[in-house]
């Protein structure tokens, strides 16, 4: 302790030695671990060039190219698909430039007349339905719709009485019912009311698209002869609005007056005399859209 008191220079020279240590030692810590962390982001360059070594088709200026390619030509078909998918005609311009009603009564009496119009139509058409008819929107008879379904019931009906014109068209015997897809989450929809108006998807349909595709389901189901059918489809193969044929079931019907009521034996067998043999069909569509609408290569 006396000899460095004696050496101040010897003693500061020491200090500053061990200060110098003490930073490369800092430095070499830094260095180190950015030597690792090269070395970690070298090993996984070399595994992403391993990737893209092996990756068909391999990215390449000329793939790349043609990637695009194949990306505008698929977006190309994409907005033709969804011009097709929107219909066409004045049955298409009027659902997707309708207005629904605002408010539950307005809704009802949009209802009231049009089960009251089509009624008229069936009679003018010479197509038997019950006295009671509501043409899938009897739970509505007596009260118009909740606003959270307003917009959706009000298109329902729209829909269907596109299809109701399709079908007296085409001059069935009897309309014996017409049925909406329940809605999903609807108050009112319960088991007590209406559940004629609605179905439930039949598993042996096929299966409904989901994501891209998305819509209502209808079913439709009559008795007449199969030029009624085949006069129905056809039309509905126009595509004058976006209606996809889901199934078709026919099976042999019973007789009837036309107005929904069973007929007697006698007429039976006159009828059978006169006219081919009257089946029932039931046949399912769905109004299907393009979804999202906004999508960014639209």
């Amino acid at each position: 302790m006396i000899r460095w008191k004696k050496s101040p220079l010897f003693t500061l020279a020491l200090c500053a030695l061990g200060a110098t240590l003490l930073g490369e030692g800092w430095v070499l810590a830094g260095t180190y671990r950015a030597a690792r962390a090269a070395t970690a982001e070298l090993s996984r360059k070399r595994d992403e060039a391993r990737a893209f070594a092996v990756m068909v088709p391999a990215p390449t200026r000329g793939n790349t190219e043609a990637i695009e390619a194949d990306l505008v030509r698929a977006t190309q078909t994409l907005r033709e698909l969804r011009t097709t998918f929107q219909g066409r005609g004045p049955a298409a311009e009027r659902i997707e430039g309708s207005t629904p009603p605002e408010r539950a009564s307005d809704a009802f009496f949009d209802l009231a007349a049009f089960v009251g119009e089509q009624r008229e139509r069936a009679r003018r058409a010479g197509v038997g339905v019950r006295a009671e008819e509501c043409f899938g929107f009897a739970e509505y008879a007596r009260s118009g719709p909740e606003p959270a379904v307003m917009s959706v019931v009000y298109r329902d009906r729209l829909i269907v009485e596109y299809l109701l014109g399709v079908l007296f068209d085409a001059h069935p015997r009897q309309l014996l019912s017409i049925q909406r897809e329940r809605l999903p989450g609807a108050a009112r929809a319960t088991e007590s009311r209406s559940s004629a108006d609605y179905f439930s998807w039949d598993k042996r349909i096929p299966t409904r698209t989901d994501g891209a595709v998305g819509g209502r389901a209808f079913r439709l189901t009559f008795t007449g002869e199969t030029r009624s059918l085949r006069s129905l489809l056809n039309t509905l193969a126009g595509f004058e609005l976006p209606l996809v044929v889901r199934a078709v079931e026919v099976e042999p019907a019973e007789m009837s007056d036309g107005k929904g009521r069973p007929g007697t034996h006698e007429t039976t067998v006159a009828d059978a005399s006169l006219h081919p043999s009257w089946s029932r069909f039931s046949v399912t569509v769905e109004y299907v859209e393009i979804e999202p609408k906004d999508s960014p290569v639209s």
